[in-house]
């Protein structure tokens, strides 16, 4: 009987191959975990590159429509003051040298 209790034991053990050949496919697991995860970072970090990429060329079509449209404002300005200027010479001159009173009072303090 101790001879059966014996051999079923040798029989139901793990051999020192099975134990390798586990390890083995643990390390082989983890490197296709390591290569599945790299290959979820790269396509995290891609995609965040792209919708930084196309907010910045957002803003910058924005900022040069504002720009632009500042820019049409200031001529549009800019030639009211001439007709302005024109029409009436003394008023303006008389307005510019009030706005330089006013600025020579605000220095002197």
């Amino acid at each position: 009987m101790a001879t059966k209790a014996t051999n079923s034991r040798a029989n139901s053990s793990v051999s020192q191959k099975d134990i390798e050949a586990g390890l083995e496919q643990v390390k082989n697991d983890i490197a296709a975990l390591t290569d599945t995860l790299a290959q979820y970072g790269q396509s995290k970090i891609n995609g965040i590159q792209s919708t930084a990429s196309r907010k910045s060329e957002m803003a910058l079509k924005t900022s040069e429509e504002t720009l632009n449209e500042l820019r049409a404002q200031v001529e549009q300005l800019s030639g009211k003051v001439e007709t302005q200027i024109k029409e009436k010479p003394l008023q303006s001159i008389a307005i510019a040298a009030g706005i330089g009173a006013l600025f020579a009072m605000i220095a002197r303090r």
